[in-house]
């Protein structure tokens, strides 16, 4: 019997571009060799992260030109947060045994009945991430049962 696992979009984006490469990070647990445009993705979104958890702290030189909307949404934000569900989207505890989805969500809040998520990018945008956006929507509409508006 195969046993029931739970995926990321990450993951499976990484599936769908190469399954050896799939098997090679998530089967056999072998580390990707550094690069200087993952590790800036890393730095940004810690940077980010920080900026938006620790209120007393200035906004980085990285996100300059978002500083006044970061700035005006801080309060009511959370960021780098997993979400997690099950086959039908319905939220579940980390590490429950039901879970089949899990998305890492760059930022979001909530303002009366509708959530913002915002993906950091820092490479080119493709419709794939749009995707992966949207997924975290459908995951946000079941996990916030109060809001009918979800914008990406």
């Amino acid at each position: 019997m195969n046993p029931v696992i739970s995926v990321s979009y990450s993951k499976y984006s990484t599936w769908q571009q190469c399954p050896k490469k799939f098997e090679y990070l998530y089967i056999h647990k072998l580390k990707e060799a550094p690069s200087e445009i993952l590790e800036r993705g890393t730095r940004l979104h810690k940077e980010v992260e920080e900026f938006m958890k620790l209120k007393d702290m200035p906004c980085p030189e990285c996100a300059k030109p978002f500083e006044s909307y970061l700035t005006e949404i801080r309060p009511i934000a959370d960021s780098e947060v997993f979400w997690q569900c099950d086959e039908s989207f319905i939220p579940t505890k980390p590490f429950s045994p039901d879970t089949r989805m899990v998305g890492k969500v760059d930022i979001y809040y909530v303002k009366g009945s509708t959530l913002y998520i915002i993906d950091i990018k820092t490479g080119k945008v493709r419709d794939k991430q749009m995707d992966q956006l949207e997924l975290y929507g459908l995951m946000g509409f079941k996990k916030f049962d109060f809001i009918d508006t979800v914008v990406l």
